[in-house]
């Protein structure tokens, strides 16, 4: 039958897909920055929470049009610099002293670690997806084990969407909302990888995932 109990799982886990894959998506911009050792990266989720490094704070400024997540890399106040501020504050007010009060530093980033951090984002999603689907074919899971697996496969689509309609279509990578420009791709670029190796290598993996999730999913549904 057409309606048959795995199609209709995975129906089901469109919803879900989406909603791991943003999340997956901006946790995979942290973990690129904490591999580079940038550590001042603040990201944000649609509709206007801090994800990381403090997850649940509300976002108070403005929110940048058609974005469901960014990230800000905020000012650092130098860590070795332990006196109350207050007492900095209050010695800076007598001029023979001469001292300045403490003032936020930016972390310079390089060109190498924009682009991990930027490439990490979709890439977490496809690392995420691959495993998915080493898992289905791998073990034939049943039950919660097939369905979050098979949620987890298609997680490719992030990287393929990012690629695709942003660079061809100038379109947003959901095409009526997300980002608009393509990430992946800069973050290659920024790493000394060709744009149209880039695009060759994530279209041709995208196209070979979804022939294989066909044949594992669909084919031999029974």
């Amino acid at each position: 039958m057409f309606f048959n109990k795995r199609r209709v799982i995975i129906a089901a886990a469109i919803p879900i897909i989406f909603i791991f894959s943003v999340l997956i998506h901006e946790y995979g911009h942290v973990l690129g920055a904490k591999f580079v050792g940038v550590n001042n990266l603040n990201i944000y989720v649609w509709p206007g929470y801090e994800l990381s490094p403090n997850f649940g704070r509300p976002y108070d400024g403005e929110w940048p049009n058609n974005a469901i997540g960014f990230g800000i890399f905020s000012p650092e106040i130098n860590q070795n610099i332990s006196l109350n501020t207050d007492f900095l504050s209050g010695l800076s007010s007598i001029p023979s002293l001469n001292i300045q009060p403490l003032k936020p530093r930016y972390q310079s980033i390089t060109k190498t670690q924009h682009g991990v951090i930027a490439l990490m984002g979709s890439g977490l999603n496809l690392i995420v997806s691959i495993m998915s689907i080493l898992f289905l074919y791998q073990f034939r899971p049943k039950g919660i084990w097939y369905f979050l697996a098979a949620s987890g496969s298609f997680l490719f689509y992030d990287i393929l969407f990012y690629t695709v309609f942003p660079l061809f279509l100038n379109l947003p990578h959901l095409i009526f909302w997300g980002g608009s420009k393509a990430e992946p791709i800069m973050g290659l670029s920024s790493l000394g990888v060709d744009q149209n190796i880039s695009v060759t290598v994530i279209v041709a993996l995208s196209i070979l995932q979804f022939f294989f999730l066909s044949k594992l999913l669909f084919v031999h549904t029974k």
